[in-house]
């Protein structure tokens, strides 16, 4: 199984070795493996978003009808950074987020005159 690490320069936590390069996964990223117990593991990416990228990527997520699939796979980002991103910018987890919006426009439904 692989685990993801912060940074491959410092020794591991599991056993105390450093980390040996140990090729390349199917995105191009470099693998390492512990000389020790021989668990394999790449590094942990860090890419962090500025506020407006963080709205943007909500705006991405309400526009595309609240698919986390798609916003997540345009993003180039998973499902549960985009959970995390979604509550961070709203307060709300994408459940809820959901459910708020529908409530809000059966409301704005019902306070419209009928012609």
């Amino acid at each position: 199984m692989s685990e993801v690490v912060k940074k491959a320069k410092e020794p591991l936590k599991c056993c105390g070795y450093m980390p040996a390069r140990n090729g390349f996964d199917k995105k191009g990223r470099q693998r390492y493996r512990c000389p020790e117990c021989k668990k394999s593991f790449i590094e942990k990416p860090s890419p962090d978003f500025s506020p407006e990228e963080k709205e943007e990527i909500v705006k991405d997520f309400k526009e595309s009808g609240f698919n986390q699939n798609a916003t997540a796979q345009n993003r180039g980002i998973t499902r549960y950074r985009l959970g995390k991103i979604v509550k961070e910018v709203t307060g709300m987890d994408c459940k809820t987020l959901v459910v708020s919006f529908f409530q809000k426009r059966e409301e704005q439904k019902k306070e419209e005159p009928k012609l």
